[in-house]
């Protein structure tokens, strides 16, 4: 027999799908719903407007707003995808989605985290290339 100790608690606790889960008080998830989606909103309208500057101001594309757009991608697509869902499986201590979706939003964190990070990467290198390189390089600041 498993040592039961553990949940000698005044914490609230339900059973689903024949194991035990915590549930979090309503004040709590009141909280983190308002924190989660001011984030998410923040992220998906300032990313959304980084987006919309460079791509409708031909002056703005250059290589390194190109990069940033990658990047405000892929930080949408994280507070969309990710941020959201995961808001869900917290509130509910369970993952409502199935195995497919939870599958793929796996993935996708590891997408988006790797492209944020390699974006960040290649925006290093371009501005350590135009910095140390500028003479040769006159023509490298124009993105599409």
């Amino acid at each position: 027999m498993a040592n039961e100790s553990q949940w000698l608690t005044d914490a609230p606790v339900v059973e689903v799908g024949g194991q035990r889960q915590w549930v979090l008080a309503w004040w709590t998830q009141l909280l983190y719903a308002l924190l989660f989606g001011s984030v998410v909103a923040v992220a998906v309208l300032g990313n959304a407007l980084v987006v919309w500057v460079v791509l409708a101001h031909r002056s703005m594309r250059t290589t390194t707003n190109c990069f940033l757009v990658n990047l405000s991608l892929a930080d949408a697509m994280t507070a969309t995808f990710n941020a959201v869902f995961n808001l869900v499986y917290m509130l509910e201590s369970h993952w409502a989605f199935g195995l497919l979706y939870c599958i793929f939003s796996n993935f996708l964190a590891n997408l988006t985290l790797a492209s944020s990070a390699f974006t960040i990467t290649a925006m290093s290198i371009d501005r350590w290339v135009v910095a140390c390189m500028r003479v040769t390089c006159a023509n490298m600041d124009e993105c599409f």
